[in-house]
């Protein structure tokens, strides 16, 4: 048998690649090679028939993972199923093309979905808290709030920069952590500091995979609301 099946057809090559991520969910021992022949035709080779192959399994592989998170029924009523199966996956699909080492193993690749999948959660979360609550403040409570919020944000943050040695890195790192910006908003937003994807999902791959290491186990995925200090 080949080291890297690239001869095998695209339907065959599906077969042996789901067999490969099942065995990866269920914590049983599997091969990787057939996982990164798929990667790479829908990457490297820019296969569509390849790419839509790996969405699909990407996508349901993100529905049995919503179907366990344990704040499901909150985030339905927020947004639909489609919206967090899309967003998780755009994640994923960005370090992905961006050629992420880690991404060849489907039990990483599985880790990266589910991270991903609970910080698309979490910031749909927050964002409808703040929409409903924050409107519903009076200015003295509301500034009481967001110091009170302010001080486990100087933890989490300076955690983060521990991470990401240059600044630039760190901009990028509150972009997205922070401010719960997506890299293509970034990249409308603030085009003169950043006009790659590849390095946005480059720096966000790097945080999600030390937190996967259990580098940082004190940061709260969901309080990332920017310290004073860090907003210049």
């Amino acid at each position: 048998m080949e080291k890297y099946p690239t001869n095998m057809s695209l339907e065959a090559l599906v077969a042996q690649c789901s067999r490969e991520i099942n065995a990866a969910a269920s914590g049983e021992a599997h091969s990787e090679q057939y996982w990164k022949e798929l990667l790479c035709r829908a990457t490297v080779q820019r296969d569509d028939a390849a790419r839509e192959a790996l969405l699909y399994h990407l996508r349901q592989l993100v529905r049995t993972l919503i179907g366990s998170h344990p704040r499901k029924e909150l985030a339905y009523q927020v947004e639909t199923e489609a919206y967090y199966v899309t967003r998780a996956c755009e994640q994923f699909w960005q370090a992905a093309v961006a050629q992420e080492a880690a991404l060849d193993r489907p039990s990483t690749a599985l880790q990266y979905l589910r991270v991903s999948l609970n910080g698309v959660i979490l910031d749909a979360l927050r964002a409808h808290a703040h929409s409903e609550m924050i409107p519903s403040l009076d200015p003295v409570e509301k500034q009481g709030l967001e110091e009170k919020a302010g001080e486990g944000d100087q933890v989490c943050w300076k955690s983060i920069c521990k991470l990401l040695p240059s600044e630039r890195e760190q901009r990028a790192a509150y972009l997205l952590f922070c401010c719960g910006l997506q890299p293509g908003d970034i990249i409308c937003l603030y085009p003169q500091e950043f006009n790659s994807l590849q390095e946005i999902a480059r720096v966000r791959y790097t945080i999600i995979e030390r937190l996967l290491a259990g580098e940082v186990n004190s940061i709260d995925a969901g309080q990332r609301t920017t310290p004073e200090e860090s907003t210049d």
